[in-house]
């Protein structure tokens, strides 16, 4: 029975931690080195000057784990650094979106945006300008 949970175990999280990332953005020359600067918040404007509107999921959601964890720091130290950033005025108030799907409709319909999606949802925001998948 114990091998057969641990099994169940193994393989659940090796299924969710193989999952991409696809990054959406207004912007139309990032690239994944770019991405990473933005979200670990060393760069706080898009390559036209405007000021990045940035959307992300929740703390506790699996998709902000695996991105945030892909970047090197764990979700609290990215809402910490994020929070730091907002209060010395260099970053806009994140864009908070409950899921996948809102975050999807969030960046389809905000200007000057960058936000991060599980892989499943890349074909959502086929239209945006720049799609980055972050692996």
């Amino acid at each position: 029975m114990k091998s057969l949970i641990l099994s169940i175990l193994l393989f659940f999280s090796c299924s969710v931690f193989s999952q991409g990332i696809v990054i959406g953005t207004t912007d139309t020359v990032l690239v994944q080195a770019d991405v990473v600067k933005i979200f670990l918040f060393e760069n706080y404007m898009f390559s036209d000057g405007t000021r990045i509107k940035m959307v992300v999921l929740p703390r506790d959601h699996i998709t902000t784990r695996l991105f945030t964890y892909r970047l090197g720091v764990t979700p609290t130290r990215f809402f910490e650094r994020a929070e730091s950033s907002f209060s010395s005025g260099k970053l806009n108030m994140l864009i908070v979106a409950e899921n996948d799907r809102e975050a999807v409709k969030y960046l389809l319909k905000t200007d000057g945006v960058i936000g991060y999606v599980q892989d499943y949802y890349g074909d959502s925001i086929s239209t945006m300008p720049n799609i980055i998948k972050f692996r």
